[in-house]
């Protein structure tokens, strides 16, 4: 079975302060993705294409990495897999993010804040007028001896409201106790996965399951 994770959003930011962890990121650019049974570093040269549904359409997405992918190819048994986030517009992608790695290769943090309000400037003009986030897993594999594709696309209008809700979702579980376990845990390794989506399809999130078969060839 092979599991793809892609995010794509357009978002409003106001302050520097906000993109400071992507602008330091670039120095230390790490996006490892799993394929033929190890982990390997992944470049530009591993981008994929994602169908992300109306809104965003099939856009071009690049690899980054998600500590908590590290154990999912033993657990669920995967072949490949591996997160990818989508670009922001020609500008940002194209123009600002070279000159930024440009400046971190010189000397780390250089021009920090600079590049901060340039990123901010390029997505906030530059990336359409409507907000909006999609975040979907794409996976494929053997059901009943017949290969299956699955998507499930999560959607809200906001960037924000959206990093809260799975977070305010998995509460609702810790409160009333059922994934209290001893020991340190990372979210996505103990919510219940259907109860997760369901309370955050109640908090506004758009949820859409699509199964299809997959023909040989």
């Amino acid at each position: 079975m092979s599991v793809i994770i892609a995010f794509a959003m357009n978002a409003r930011i106001e302050k520097p302060e906000s993109v400071y962890e992507l602008v330091d990121s670039l120095s230390d650019y790490k996006a490892d993705i799993y394929k033929d049974g190890k982990w390997r570093p992944g470049t530009y040269k591993d981008a994929v294409k994602i169908d992300f549904g109306s809104f965003f359409g099939t856009k071009s997405c690049f690899p980054i990495d998600m500590i908590e992918m590290r154990n999912m190819p033993e657990i669920y048994h995967l072949k490949s897999t591996g997160v990818y986030v989508a670009g922001f517009n020609w500008f940002v992608d194209y123009v600002i993010f070279p000159l930024m790695m440009l400046s971190q290769m010189i000397r780390k943090g250089l021009l920090r804040h600079f590049w901060a309000k340039a990123l901010i400037w390029g997505m906030n003009n530059l990336s359409g007028d409507e907000e909006r986030i999609v975040f979907l897993l794409q996976a494929e594999g053997e059901k009943g001896g017949e290969q299956e594709e699955v998507v499930i696309r999560c959607e809200h209008h906001s960037a924000y409201d959206f990093t809260v809700i799975p977070v305010i979702a998995t509460l609702k579980q810790y409160i009333d106790g059922s994934i209290r376990k001893p020991g340190l845990w990372m979210m996505g390794h103990i919510v219940d996965p259907d109860r997760l989506l369901d309370d955050m399809r109640q908090m506004g999130v758009s949820i859409q399951t699509l199964v299809a078969k997959k023909t040989a060839g």
